[in-house]
């Protein structure tokens, strides 16, 4: 409700009078943060930023866990709308620069912090193969992912689903250990992956999610990607033709009406 406020007043005769009150409200720090984790690799730069709003203003201070940094680092804050933008410039990033930063804000009414943590393992893996086979047994998986550092292997964990009509409950996971072979990145730090999963089952719904590993570890794992396979028999006919876009592809009856046709893929473990 802070601002400017206007009382007008007009009785017809004359200039309208005008009268302009600004409405101060005091309250303690917010914080928020761009970006929770923020994915880097050693001889790169990145920026950490926060944004605070406060009434009085707040003073900013940056810190990392466990250890100490050069808080020169912290360059001056950019004014916002009824608030600050605050950075903290870490120029070629060494290993010891890994770990988890927070940006704390304090002002007469109280203080709030809020944590960044910046990490050289890779970004979440997303899934860019279609979610429908092109065959009853085999499924042509494809990914992509960002990494500062070369990757070194991928893990593939797939399962039958639940949702298939004769399965209660999923089966265990099978893990898929995938080497780096043909992964060449794009971009310095994209890398795309291609393999074929073999002996699936036909007409059959599967969960899938994968990690990808390089100097740093493992990577956050991505959330579960379903595909089917086709039934015995099915063709490619099952392809439609789109409407001025070239051909589509019907939703298999075994991802449900409800599911959508691509998913990007982010968190959990494996």
């Amino acid at each position: 409700m802070a601002g400017v406020y206007e009382c007008v007043a007009d009785n017809g005769l004359g200039q309208v009078a005008v009268g302009a009150i600004r409405l101060q409200v005091h309250y303690p720090p917010e914080v928020e943060v761009e970006k929770s984790t923020v994915y880097t690799g050693e001889g790169y730069s990145v920026v950490l930023v926060c944004f605070v709003y406060a009434d009085p203003p707040a003073k900013v201070i940056w810190d990392r866990e466990d250890s100490t940094f050069d808080s020169s680092r912290h360059s001056e804050p950019d004014e916002v709308v009824m608030g600050s933008r605050h950075e903290l410039v870490i120029q070629s990033v060494g290993r010891d620069d890994f770990g988890r930063y927070s940006c704390k804000a304090t002002n007469s009414l109280g203080t709030m912090t809020r944590h960044m943590s910046v990490t050289g393992v890779a970004d979440r893996v997303e899934i860019t193969s279609e979610p429908v086979s092109t065959a009853p047994d085999v499924y042509d998986l494809s990914w992509q992912v960002q990494s500062f550092s070369p990757v070194q292997e991928y893990k593939v964990a797939y399962r039958r689903s639940k949702h298939n009509i004769s399965v209660e409950q999923p089966s265990v996971w099978k893990e898929v250990i995938v080497p780096t072979t043909g992964s060449e990145p794009v971009g310095d730090v994209l890398y795309h992956q291609r393999i074929t999963l073999r002996g699936l089952e036909p007409a059959t719904a599967y969960d899938l999610k994968i990690q990808a590993r390089n100097a740093h570890g493992w990577n956050a794992v991505s959330d579960q990607f379903r595909f089917a396979t086709l039934t015995r028999g099915e063709a490619l006919e099952s392809r439609i033709a789109g409407t001025g876009g070239g051909p589509s592809r019907r939703l298999h009856p075994l991802l449900g009406s409800a599911l959508v046709l691509a998913v990007i893929i982010l968190p959990a473990v494996l």
